[in-house]
C-alpha cells in the first residue's frame, strides 16, 4: 500500500489565487471611488437618474449580465438555461435603472414602486442560494455572495425607512447617499462572487 498522501494545492497556486481575488477587490474599489467622487464633484444629487452613481450602477448590472452570459456559455444543460435567464433579468434591470420603467408604478398609482425591489430582494435571496448549491463555489465566492446580500439588505432597509413604510431619523439626502452606495456595493459584492464563480468553474473543467 503506498504511503503517498493526495497533494493539496502548491504553495504557488495559493498564492495566485488568494492575488487575483485581491486584483479583482482593488478593481471594485476602484470603481466605486470614482463613482462616489464624480458624484460629489458633479454637484447632483445621488439618485439622480443621469448622476455618476446611477451610470456606474447600469454598468455593474451589464457586467454581472455579461458574467452570467460566460458562464452560461460552459454549459450543455438546464444550467445553460439557468444562467440565461440570470443573464436576460440581470439586462432587463439595467435597462429598467436606465429608464425607471418600475417609478412608473407609482406615478400612476398602481401600486409603490419599493414593494418591487423587497420582491426582487426577496427572489434575490432564492436565486443565490440555488447558485451556491448547484455551483459548489470557493469560499472566496460564498463570503463575496453574503457580503453582497447584506448591502442589499441594507439598501432595501435605506430604501424603505425615508417614509414609505418607516422614517429613519436622517435627513431624505442622507438616506439618498446611503441608498445609492449600498446599491454600488451589493452589485460589486455579486460581481466579484459571480466572477470567481466562473473562473472556478472554468478550471474545473
Amino acid at each position: 500500500m503506498s504511503d503517498e498522501r493526495p497533494s493539496g494545492p502548491k504553495p504557488a497556486d495559493w498564492i495566485m489565487r488568494r492575488l487575483d481575488v485581491l486584483t479583482l477587490l482593488v478593481f471594485i474599489a476602484v470603481i466605486i471611488f470614482i463613482a462616489v467622487w464624480f458624484q460629489i464633484i458633479s454637484g447632483m444629487r445621488p439618485n439622480d437618474e443621469s448622476g455618476p452613481l446611477e451610470f456606474f450602477t447600469q454598468g455593474l448590472l451589464w457586467m454581472l449580465s455579461l458574467t452570467c452570459l460566460l458562464t452560461a456559455n460552459r454549459y450543455r444543460s438546464w444550467k445553460l438555461a439557468f444562467w440565461l435567464a440570470g443573464c436576460v433579468a440581470l439586462m432587463l434591470l439595467a435597462i429598467d435603472e436606465r429608464f425607471e420603467f418600475h417609478e412608473q408604478t407609482g406615478r400612476r398609482g398602481w401600486f409603490d414602486d419599493d414593494w418591487i425591489k423587497i420582491i426582487s430582494w426577496v427572489g434575490a435571496a432564492a436565486v443565490l442560494y440555488t447558485i451556491v448549491r448547484i455551483e459548489r463555489p470557493a469560499r472566496f465566492a460564498v463570503g463575496a455572495i453574503i457580503v453582497g446580500y447584506v448591502f442589499h439588505t441594507t439598501y432595501i432597509f435605506f430604501e424603505m425607512g425615508d417614509g414609505e413604510f418607516f422614517r429613519l431619523p436622517f435627513q431624505r439626502i442622507t438616506l439618498h447617499w446611503w441608498e445609492e452606495i449600498s446599491e454600488l456595493l451589493f452589485l460589486s459584492s455579486y460581481l466579484v462572487g459571480f466572477v470567481l464563480i466562473h473562473f472556478g468553474q472554468a478550471v474545473r473543467r
